[in-house]
């Protein structure tokens, strides 16, 4: 073997397996001295990967077994509070059958009615203050109602008597008391002036819009906000509490807007909205009449923000210029699940319309709509005006018939008056339904409809766009399925249907029950397909002056008749159960929709019926004992409830324990460290690392050897 200096090759090898086992005694002394296998990304990166999801879920479930804890909490909490309730009760009706007694003498039954009044204002003293966290809990603000809806055998909904709290009756799903659980009062004392700028209001109370310009956000919950003289103002702007749960008057406001923004922009969910006297909004925004749609008005003039309600004796009028967003509902383009709910007060509009007068915007969604009262008019006298109630309209270059992402839900109408009839408009919208944006199924009872279009139907879709020459179609329009019930109808349309699919528009099953008045198209069916239209099953029933009671639908290659009127009976109906409320909400998963919805209904002595409950006189008495009764089972319900909640929620943290478990399990498989096989191997490389060093060493020494050869 060659004897060389510059180059050492025995020197280099010993070196480098000095290296290699350096490397592996200090990644065995940082497994031995961690405890872990995994110690970075660069020990493995797959398991590191796997290994850190895992302790993100430990520490994600450890979190929903406090929260769950804590539900109890609160639930224990609640469940004392309505006990205490109880108790009071008990004894309200021990005083009742008292009194009832006749050896009591009329100063008797005062003294016995002075207990009572305090036990019921202990009762509303209770429902006002038990909290958790300073969450008050029995007041009614987590209230909730539970409907129900029968369902034939072919799968269409039909309304029957409801089992909620308030005695539901309908097809629409929704309380038809115009009830929606929430208690709102309207704000007193002494009015303010709102400046001019942009201002806050930071408390409870009544404001007063002066006359000029101003930008007001509200961080109080209780506002009203009135307008003393008949003058228009000039761009008012008003924007809810960000967290929602605004209860908002508007009284005799009358305003012109120019800008291209909300007249009020709720944020949140359990917003309330009640309107007094006359109220105008009109829009000056942009052209008064201009086919570009991208030079209209974008924003809603109501924004419903996550949900609103709106109530009232009052009117809300919108008037002005075109409109790409919905006058109540969401802004053109706007992906929103919101839920918009009326319960009573007039509603006009005059708008030239992209978007619904309650519903969406222009290429734009909203969740479901419910109208539990109120009456709602077309005053519009131009061609194209989007519909009142539903979806609004889409571009022509952007709508995909197969793939769209913006919707209406379901819409629900109770007891109202919806009318778009004049005569020089000729409608291409429906009253009810979608102007282009698909919408689920259209729930119609206790109402009046009068329509007159061209192209639409009255209820069910619009009729197709046409682009310019070579009039291609580009658009067409859907809807669910239509049901009509205990109606009265004076419907007209040219082309489309009555009741139904628009020209080439499509909608689904429809369903007429116990409707009077006239339903008439000149060129389609009167109920069904408007022309070049589709449209599924359409049955009529107890409906004469409509149609006979038979179904009326066939295909090309149907030749049958088919009257399924004997499917309207319970016996061929399925009961589904429908609940809607405002809960609280616990979470108790790792995942986004894994929580519990508590809802606590109003346990104060007006919602459990004993508002003018007396003992005093001896009458009054007998009628308390019955409301009494009612009161005590009420009460009952929800401490029944809170129980279940209590034990839902033990089961949970249960599951939840054993979930956190086997991921720990699971982690440390991944990422800890067989501790023997570990000191096993950082004693194996402990002892080639030393004797590379050593071999290192020697190989330098071997190299010295070649100054033996200098003599």
């Amino acid at each position: 073997m060659a004897m060389t200096v510059a180059n050492n090759n025995a020197t280099a090898l010993a070196l480098g397996e000095l290296n290699k086992n350096t490397n592996k005694l200090t990644k065995d002394l940082k497994k031995v001295s961690t405890g872990t296998k995994i110690t970075g990304a660069s020990d493995g990166a797959s398991e590191f990967a796997q290994s850190e999801k895992l302790r993100t879920l430990v520490r994600a479930l450890g979190q929903d077994i406090e929260n769950s804890q804590k539900g109890i909490t609160l639930v224990k909490t609640a469940e004392g509070g309505i006990q205490g309730i109880i108790d009071s009760l008990r004894t309200m009706k021990e005083l009742a059958l008292n009194s009832f007694n006749d050896h009591n003498s009329e100063e008797d039954r005062k003294i016995l009615q002075k207990e009572f009044s305090a036990r019921m204002a202990e009762i509303d003293e209770l429902a006002s203050t038990t909290n958790y966290n300073g969450k008050i809990l029995l007041d009614g603000r987590y209230w909730y109602t539970e409907y129900m809806i029968k369902t034939d055998i072919h799968g269409s909904n039909w309304s029957s008597d409801g089992n909620g709290n308030n005695g539901q009756t309908g097809a629409d799903l929704i309380d038809d008391t115009g009830n929606t659980g929430r208690i709102v009062s309207e704000p007193t004392g002494d009015a303010k002036i709102i400046p001019s700028g942009k201002y806050t209001i930071s408390t409870d109370g009544v404001y007063i819009l002066a006359n000029w310009s101003c930008d007001v956000t509200i961080n109080a919950e209780n506002v009203k906000i009135v307008q003393l003289t008949s003058a228009t103002l000039k761009d008012i702007y008003i924007k809810g509490p960000t967290s929602g749960n605004a209860n908002l008057w508007l009284e005799n406001i009358n305003v012109n807007n120019t800008k291209d923004a909300n007249f009020i922009r709720f944020s949140g969910v359990k917003n309330n909205l009640s309107i007094k006297g006359t109220n105008t909004i009109n829009t000056t925004y942009g052209p008064y009449n201009d086919a570009w749609e991208s030079n209209r008005q974008q924003h809603a003039i109501i924004n419903v923000g996550g949900g609103l309600t709106i109530e009232g004796d009052g009117a809300l009028n919108f008037t002005g210029h075109m409109l790409n967003g919905a006058s109540i509902g969401s802004d053109a383009n706007e992906m929103s699940s919101a839920y918009i709910t009326i319960n009573s007060g007039t509603f006009n509009t005059d708008n030239f319309r992209s978007g619904a007068l309650i519903g969406t915007g222009l290429d734009a969604s909203i969740g479901d709509i419910h109208i539990n009262g109120g009456t709602f008019t077309d005053n519009s006298d131009k061609v194209g005006t989007d519909c009142l109630i539903g979806g609004g309209s889409t571009e022509w270059d952007i709508y995909n018939l197969n793939g769209y992402t913006y919707k209406t839900g379901n819409i629900y109408i109770n007891n109202a008056t919806i009318s778009a009839t004049n005569s020089t408009a000729h409608y291409i919208d429906p009253v009810i339904g979608t102007s282009g944006v698909p919408t689920r199924d259209i729930y119609v009872s206790n109402s009046t409809i009068n329509y007159r279009g061209r192209y639409a139907s009255g209820i069910g879709t619009i009729g197709a766009f046409i682009s310019p020459p070579p009039n291609v179609i580009v658009s067409t329009s859907y809807t669910g399925d239509i049901t009509v019930e205990n109606c009265d109808l004076h419907i007209y349309s040219e082309a489309g249907a009555g009741i139904g699919s628009g020209q080439r528009g499509k909608v689904g099953d429809i369903d007429i029950i116990n409707c009077t008045g006239s339903v008439k198209s000149l060129l389609a069916e009167d109920i069904g397909k408007g022309v070049r239209g589709e449209a599924g099953r359409v049955r009529i029933i107890n409906s004469p002056q409509l149609g006979d009671d038979t179904d009326n639908s066939q295909t090309d290659d149907d030749t049958s008749t088919n009257d399924d009127s004997s499917a309207y009976n319970q016996e061929n109906a399925n009961i589904f159960t429908w609940l809607e409320g405002n809960p609280l909400i616990i979470h108790t998963g790792p995942k986004a929709n894994q929580h519990l919805r508590i809802y606590i209904n109003d346990m104060r002595t007006k919602a459990m019926g004993l508002e003018d409950a007396a003992v005093d006189p001896q009458e009054k008495a007998v009628e308390a004992l019955e409301k009494l009764d009612s009161a005590v089972e009420y009460a009952l319900n929800e401490n029944v409830r809170m129980g279940a909640y209590q034990v839902r929620l033990e089961e949970t943290i249960d599951n939840l324990i054993t979930a956190q478990e086997n991921a720990i399990h699971s982690e440390s498989v991944i990422r800890d460290a067989d501790m023997a096989k570990a000191i096993m191997s950082y004693t194996k490389n402990n002892i080639l690392a030393q004797a590379a060093q050593a071999m290192l060493a020697q190989a330098n020494q071997n190299a010295g050897n070649v100054l033996g050869l200098l003599g």
